[in-house]
């Protein structure tokens, strides 16, 4: 787009509306906080609460939030500088670089994350071809469109592959969060858990269909932006380029990193339950507060022969994801003992590993359950 916007008279450049400038400014601070937050809380889980849950998905999480904050750093400042002058142009080209880069990056994330939550043999097999289908794609698209298609480009690439890239590259995209959308269903669904927690991560999950919406705006601007008409100004087609791309990679970011964070809420409602309780405030609760941090842990999964699980993997992609640490607040030993009181209604479904845990005395008749996340 910044060689076509270059080849653009000056008259041509109309003012910005403030409106417009100012949603997009307000997009570049929201988004990398939300992410900033939210990845931390999932890396905080998954190093200190979920000892040796730290995976591949996570690398890639980490990998795409970081080039987000750089993308952003370039349209911020690309926003300030001189719409359509030498320097503009340099950090449009920078920045489109890093934004065809992230895109692939944070629909392989996504799929890492989803690779973890099941284990059955066919969902693997689509999530890998899915991730070197998009892999490979995008590194095709980004040297096609970084080689030809900008103003630093080494070769200049006719105006209709030009045009053809950029079209074939945005729906892409609609297509990939698309399926990020519909797989977590099929993951969930075929499983038998609590109907609060399916209906909480098809929730989480589904805010990749803004995602998709916000990838389907980007792909109009594009079509605007080749077939203008005459009322067509270039400057707001671009800032509504950079609204567009700053939303898709920030819910898709958000919606693979949230998933992650529940068992920090529940490791709030256990620390809180124990200061009051220090502080002489919550005698006789302790009993229902373990009883609900263990339901929310738990789910009624079938047991039976070839029943479909949901679990985070504790072999290649995933690693061990234990959440019991000797010693810690953050103690599943009594929770599995009120739910031994009653008999094993629910299970420990925090823990795939089969090696045992140090410093954990599993009560009889209660066996390790599968991860539900």
């Amino acid at each position: 787009m910044s060689r076509q916007i270059a080849n653009i008279d000056t008259p041509q450049i109309t003012q910005t509306p403030q409106s417009l400038h100012d949603q997009t400014i307000g997009l570049f601070v929201f988004f990398p906080v939300l992410c900033t937050v939210t990845l931390a809380l999932r890396i905080y889980v998954r190093t200190k609460l979920c000892k040796g849950a730290f995976g591949w998905d996570d690398v890639a999480l980490i990998i795409t939030w970081t080039g987000l904050i750089l993308w952003v750093g370039m349209a911020w400042t690309s926003v300030a500088v001189v719409y359509g002058s030498a320097e503009w142009l340099l950090y449009v080209d920078n920045k489109n670089y890093v934004c065809y880069i992230i895109s692939g990056v944070v629909k392989i994330s996504v799929a890492l994350v989803l690779y973890r939550l099941d284990t059955r043999l066919w969902m693997h097999i689509l999530l890998i071809a899915d991730m070197i289908i998009c892999a490979t794609w995008t590194v095709v698209v980004t040297l096609i469109i970084g080689l030809g298609c900008t103003t630093h480009s080494p070769y200049v690439l006719s105006e209709s592959v030009c045009e053809g890239a950029n079209y074939a590259q945005e729906l892409s995209y609609v297509i990939f969060n698309v399926l990020h959308v519909i797989i977590p269903v099929f993951i969930v669904w075929g499983v038998q858990v609590r109907g609060n927690l399916r209906w909480a991560v098809i929730a989480l999950f589904s805010v990749g269909l803004l995602a998709v919406v916000a990838a389907v705006m980007k792909l109009k601007v594009y079509i605007e932006f080749y077939n203008p008409g005459p009322d067509t100004q270039i400057i707001i087609l671009w800032y509504q380029s950079m609204i567009w791309a700053v939303a898709e990679h920030g819910l898709s970011l958000f919606a693979a990193t949230i998933l992650a964070v529940r068992p920090f809420f529940t490791f709030l409602v256990q620390w809180y339950e124990s200061i009051s309780n220090k502080m002489g405030y919550g005698s006789g609760s302790r009993q229902s507060v373990s009883n609900n941090s263990a339901f929310s842990r738990a789910s009624k999964i079938s047991n039976g022969p070839g029943s479909p699980r949901l679990t985070e993997m504790d072999t290649g992609i995933g690693m061990r994801h234990d959440l019991h640490d000797a010693g810690s607040d953050y103690d599943l030993e009594h929770n599995l003992e009120q739910s031994s009181e009653k008999g094993p209604t629910y299970q420990d479904v925090e823990s795939t590993s089969p090696l045992p845990q140090v410093g954990s005395k599993r009560p009889a008749g209660v066996e390790t359950g599968e991860v539900v996340r």
